[in-house]
This record gives structure tokens, sequence and C-alpha cells, in this order.
């Protein structure tokens, strides 16, 4: 099977959609890695899915993108 990283925004919510995908592909049987800002690890690893932290360069990154008009 295969081995699968999904790399998400540290920001905060932005973990919470991709959970369902990442637990289908685990139960299909490929090895998924979840990388994400700490704060949302414990919820991860408490879904069951295998969570580490990303670079704390990236974690650092100040996110204001949602202060963007359309």
């Amino acid at each position: 099977m295969a081995r699968i990283l999904l790399s998400m925004s540290p920001a905060s919510g932005h973990p919470v959609p991709p959970v369902p995908t990442a637990l289908e592909l685990g139960a299909r049987g490929h090895e998924v890695l979840v990388r994400s800002g700490s704060a949302d690890l414990g919820s991860l690893r408490i879904a069951d899915l295998a969570a580490a932290a990303i670079a704390p360069r990236i974690g650092a990154i100040r996110v204001d993108d949602w202060r963007a008009s359309n």
C-alpha cells in the first residue's frame, strides 16, 4: 500500500476537513502521517491518526490570510 503524508497549515481549524479522508485511507491499508501545528497533535492522535509537528520555522509564521479581501 501507499505511504501518504498530509501536511496542513497550523492555522486553527485547518486540520479538521482532511481527517475523514485520512481515516479512510488508513482503513484501506495505507500508511498515513499527518503533519500539523503542535496545538492540533493531541486531537489528531485521539482520532487515531499518526501525527507529528510541522517544522518550527513553519509554525512560527503568522497566519493572517483571513484578513485579505477576496
